[in-house]
């Protein structure tokens, strides 16, 4: 019973950390693992997808505090 629980765990902590790096809250999903299952979880957080903000001229995702743009140097508007 007990070499079924650390993957389980394992699993949880590892899609609260994908939510944490796709701007979800990571308790949010960390619990929807933990209490109902890890792929309900999973789907969940694809059907939602990335919650980062995205620079408007190389689309790619930036930190919601940032002022420029990591990946191309563009002012990002506030």
């Amino acid at each position: 019973m007990i070499e079924m629980f650390f993957p389980y765990i394992l699993f949880v902590v590892l899609i609260g950390f994908w939510a944490s790096k796709w701007n979800r809250s990571i308790i949010a999903f960390a619990l929807l693992a933990l209490i109902l299952s890890p792929v309900i979880a999973v789907i969940a957080l694809l059907f939602l997808g990335n919650n980062n903000p995205q620079c408007p001229s190389c689309r790619g995702y930036v930190d919601p505090s940032a002022r420029k743009c990591k990946n191309c140097g563009d002012t990002l508007p506030l």
